[in-house]
């Protein structure tokens, strides 16, 4: 296959990967802006500092006003707990039940479009108050994604009609589709797929919380990647949305339980031990090497069996008489044919 041929190929089997691009990296983008963003307005707005003591903070130089340094991190902390409250308690209602609707419905297009519109929305929102240039790349490339989805990524015909009005909501709000979505999750699979499955549950809430430096953070994804890769062939394709619910509302949780720890020990740590958190998520990371090391061996323990009974078949081929696999000899029916000449 030429180059030309190759790269024809790629082009040809792009699907949503630029829609996850379009997603990412903005949010990468504005996260430290919104950080930035979120100190200003606690110094300025509600603490009332200077425009000189702000200015200092904001630019890393929180050494020379302690104090002031000091009050507007605690403000953004306690801040920060109330906004995880708020935008992750929605998400654990919604998440039961959209992904047995998807699975029911073939329809994924919506889900892709929402978190793209929401975030486009968002930086309207925060351009209005400041940091033009950084928020609007990120619009940008969030009406980019939006476009790229609408128009390009294709739904699968629904294998049930589709409903309106109290009907579809009705149906999408079903609560026995939240009880199908844990059925799906706990069922007894064949082999390990059960205990792994569960164990993969434990590992997206212990690996969700950690915080750590950036160069140990790049590869912070990689783990999430192998997780969703193994969970993929678990299943049966019908049932990937209604695990992905499942993922879904640990996801949702983990901000809520780890913020409020975080920020607890951070705002008490402050004086005395600022990298403390750094320390605790050293702890943190323990348990889920233990898990990981654990699948490792079951792994290999299910390799090994199913080879070892591969070889047995062999074994027993190998060792069957060679005379039962060949063909017996054809014996003319003499009686019967003396009938027929009769």
């Amino acid at each position: 296959m030429s180059l030309k041929e190759k790269c024809k190929h790629i082009i040809a089997n792009i699907t949503v990967e630029p829609i996850l691009a379009a997603y990412i990296l903005p949010n990468t983008l504005a996260a430290l802006a919104t950080q930035n963003l979120y100190l200003e307005k606690a110094c300025r707005l509600n603490l009332n500092y200077s425009d000189r003591v702000c200015t200092e903070i904001i630019h890393g130089n929180g050494s020379i006003y302690p104090i002031a340094e000091m009050n507007s991190a605690e403000l953004v902390v306690y801040m920060g707990v109330w906004k995880t409250y708020l935008s992750c308690s929605l998400p654990v209602f919604l998440v039961l039940f959209l992904g047995s609707w998807s699975d029911r419905h073939a329809r994924r297009k919506p889900f892709i479009l929402m978190p793209l519109l929401g975030g486009a929305l968002s930086g309207i929102l925060l351009r209005l108050v400041g940091y033009y240039g950084v928020f609007s790349v990120a619009l940008a490339m969030n009406i980019m994604g939006f476009t790229y989805c609408l128009l390009h990524v294709k739904e699968a015909k629904p294998p049930i009609p589709s409903q309106v009005g109290v009907a579809f909501l009705r149906d999408l709000f079903d609560i026995s589709h939240v009880k199908e979505t844990f059925r799906v999750g706990f069922k007894k699979r064949e082999g390990n797929c059960r205990q792994l499955i569960v164990l993969l549950l434990v590992l997206d809430i212990l690996l969700g919380g950690p915080i750590f430096g950036p160069l140990i953070e790049i590869f912070g994804g990689v783990t999430i990647i192998a997780m969703r890769s193994i969970v993929s062939k678990l299943v049966p394709t019908t049932d990937i949305g209604q695990l992905n619910s499942l993922f879904g509302v640990c996801d949702a949780l983990t901000p809520i339980l780890y913020s409020t720890v975080y920020n607890t020990v951070y705002a008490n740590t402050q004086e005395t031990l600022i990298g403390t958190i750094y320390i605790m998520s050293a702890v943190l990371m323990t348990p889920p090497a233990i898990i990981f090391m654990f699948m490792y061996k079951m792994e290999n323990k299910e390799k090994k069996n199913i080879a070892s009974g591969q070889n047995q078949a062999l074994e027993t081929f190998k060792q069957t008489p060679k005379n039962e696999f060949q063909p017996r000899p054809y014996h003319k029916n003499e009686g019967f044919e003396d009938d027929q000449k009769d």
